[in-house]
């Protein structure tokens, strides 16, 4: 086994500290609320009768 000094490990728990800084700044940014004209847009889009949308043959028809 490996002998470690109070520096080695000193420096491997400031990485770790950094990496949880980092983890956790990404998951309170994953809380981030949408504003209300995102929300609107998606609302409307859910009202939208999805029988008319076109269907991928018929898109790739008139583009291919």
């Amino acid at each position: 086994m490996e002998n470690a000094t109070l520096n080695d490990v000193n420096k491997t728990l400031i990485i770790l500290k950094k990496e949880m800084e980092y983890i956790k700044r990404m998951l309170e940014e994953g809380n981030l609320e949408l504003e209300e004209n995102v929300k609107e847009a998606v609302s409307e889009s859910r009202k939208r009768d999805y029988r008319k949308f076109k269907t991928q043959e018929q898109i790739e028809q008139e583009f291919l």
